[in-house]
């Protein structure tokens, strides 16, 4: 292990995001550096393999970093090296596996498969076509991708979304309604489905950003499918006439059988229910889905 001066390092490889998580700079101010920064010469000059935002949030607190050099390295077997250790130690979130593939397809490396894989990098051609969507969000969207765990398939279907319409409105929404993982998907499925329809996803979401999201949902459900839409209003409105039976339609009402529901304490809940079956027989006919 050396010390030296970082004042002549070249950083190869700039992926990370964000470059001072939180959790990296508590670590690192509670218990130090652990483990080295690793360094090697590429074509001439000291690079750093793997620990640039260590030696930035070391530097920041006045701590002296510490390095371990590697013989000289060709900048693809110093790629290796790079994703082999990270692949090991954490996950690479959505945004830096479109830069690592980028930076792989750009150079023309042939990295191993296995390698790929071990990273989860996916179809890194496929990810280079997201690389300049990725780039030019804001600081503060880049954001919402890596809080939220946003995967690249869902990138993909905002990259065809942002050709139409504002994708920021879509990383608000996500964020300020603090939207889970599978609402998140939900929603951005949605968003694409009628963006590739023609709608105004602008105008619809600046409609709804004052909104619930259960009523968001709503809408986009109305909006993708007003007839499923009227139709489900109209049969809840015929069903809530019923105090002790639940009526339920068939899926998406593409079917002929509906099942019913009841529970009961006593022989006086019993005789309700009979009585509603009954009536719910007589009036059946009036289920707006069978008009």
């Amino acid at each position: 292990m050396v010390s030296v001066s970082d004042i002549d390092i070249i950083i190869p490889f700039e992926f990370s995001f964000p470059q001072q998580p939180e959790k990296l700079i508590e670590s690192i101010k509670h218990i130090g550096q652990v483990s080295p920064i690793l360094i090697a010469k590429i074509d001439g000059g000291k690079s750093i393999i793997d620990g640039f935002r260590r030696v930035q949030i070391l530097k920041a607190h006045n701590i002296t970093p510490k390095f371990y050099e590697l013989s000289n390295l060709s900048l693809e077997n110093a790629l290796r090296i790079y994703i082999g250790l990270n692949a090991f130690n954490r996950r690479f979130n959505s945004i830096e596996k479109i830069r690592i593939s980028n930076f792989i397809v750009l150079n023309k490396f042939k990295i191993e498969k296995e390698l790929i894989s071990k990273a989860e990098l996916g179809n890194i051609y496929q990810n280079c076509q997201l690389y300049d969507f990725v780039e030019s969000l804001s600081y503060e969207d880049k954001l919402v991708v890596i809080e939220k765990d946003i995967p690249i398939v869902l990138l993909e279907k905002l990259v065809r979304i942002a050709k139409y319409h504002k994708v920021s409105r879509i990383f608000s929404v996500i964020k300020e309604k603090r939207l889970t993982h599978q609402q998140i998907r939900e929603f951005i499925s949605d968003i694409y489905m009628l963006s590739m329809r023609g709608e105004d996803v602008n105008k619809l979401l600046e409609n709804l950003s004052s909104l619930p999201y259960g009523e968001v949902r709503e809408k986009l459900k109305t909006v993708k499918n007003p007839v499923l839409s009227e139709m489900e209003k109209n049969f809840e409105f015929f069903a809530k006439r019923f105090n002790t039976l639940s009526i339920n339609p068939p899926q998406n009402f593409e079917g002929e059988t509906y099942s019913i529901d009841a529970s009961f304490r006593s022989e006086e809940d019993l005789q309700s229910i009979i009585n509603e079956l009954i009536r719910l027989k007589k009036e059946w006919k009036d289920n707006p889905i069978l008009k």
